[in-house]
Parts: structure tokens; C-alpha cells; sequence
């Protein structure tokens, strides 16, 4: 009988080692967390309906209006860095009609205590910082009373 070649395995053993308790094979799927049965009803009506007056629709344009409603659902975060409250507590007393020195003594720490220089730069900067935050609503306010005109 000829003799098998040295990289050649016996069937008693194998090139992986098996780890007792390990399992090997296919992974099952497991099954998403259950919807409370209000959110199921109403997913179930809008299914129907939307077929009624859709159709049928194909799996990818399934796939795509999942996708839409998913971002429809999920609430969108505000781009860029959030106000602080100092900021949005100065531009509160300013649309009040306060001044700047008022608003100053009232949200700058220490800003009694301070000689004139070292006033300059959190003055300026809450200033700054105030002016933008009001033309930034200012901008959001005209463009959702926009979007409110055309669909009328």
C-alpha cells in the first residue's frame, strides 16, 4: 500500500482545533424585539391602505420607502455646536430691550471684578455670540414661514 504524503490528515484529525461548548455551523437569525400591539395595528393599517392606493410595490422600492420612513420617524438632531445658556439667557434680555452693560453684569462671572481689559475679550465674545444666535432664528423663522405660505 502506498504511503499517503506528509501534509495529508488523518481523519481523527483536523487543522481546528475544537473548542468544547462552541458551536459550529450556521447562525440563526434572531428575531427582532416585539412591537407593542397599538404600533402594529397602526403599522398594519397604513400597509393596507398604502397598497390600496399604490399597489403593489416591488422589493427595492419597498426597501427605499422603509428607508424614508425610518428618517421620518427618527428625530433629527440640530446641526452644529448647541447655545449655552448664558448665550440664549443674553439674548433673551436683549430682545427685552436690555443693555449690553446689564446684560454683562448679569451673565459674565466676575464681570464686576474685572478691570477694563480684561472685560474685553468675554464682552466681545458674548456679543458676538449673542448677534449670531438672533440672526440665526431670525433666518429659521423666515424660512418656516415660507415653507407655511407656499402650501397654502
Amino acid at each position: 500500500m502506498p504511503k499517503p504524503p506528509k501534509n495529508a490528515l488523518n481523519s481523527s484529525e483536523s487543522p481546528i482545533q475544537k473548542t468544547p461548548g462552541l458551536r459550529t455551523g450556521r447562525r440563526r437569525k434572531v428575531a427582532p424585539p416585539h412591537l407593542p400591539d397599538p404600533i402594529c395595528r397602526t403599522l398594519s393599517r397604513f400597509a393596507e391602505k398604502f397598497r390600496e392606493e399604490h399597489g403593489y410595490q416591488d422589493p427595492r422600492t419597498a426597501e427605499r420607502i422603509g428607508r424614508l420612513l425610518k428618517s421620518s420617524i427618527t428625530p433629527r438632531r440640530r446641526r452644529g455646536r448647541p447655545v449655552t445658556p448664558e448665550v440664549r439667557r443674553a439674548a433673551e434680555l436683549r430682545q427685552q430691550g436690555a443693555s449690553w452693560a446689564t446684560i454683562y453684569a448679569a451673565e459674565i462671572p466676575g464681570y464686576a471684578a474685572m478691570d477694563k481689559y480684561a472685560r474685553a475679550y468675554p464682552t466681545q465674545r458674548l456679543r458676538d455670540n449673542v448677534t449670531a444666535y438672533l440672526k440665526r432664528r431670525k433666518r429659521q423663522r423666515s424660512k418656516s414661514e415660507q415653507g407655511t405660505n407656499q402650501g397654502a
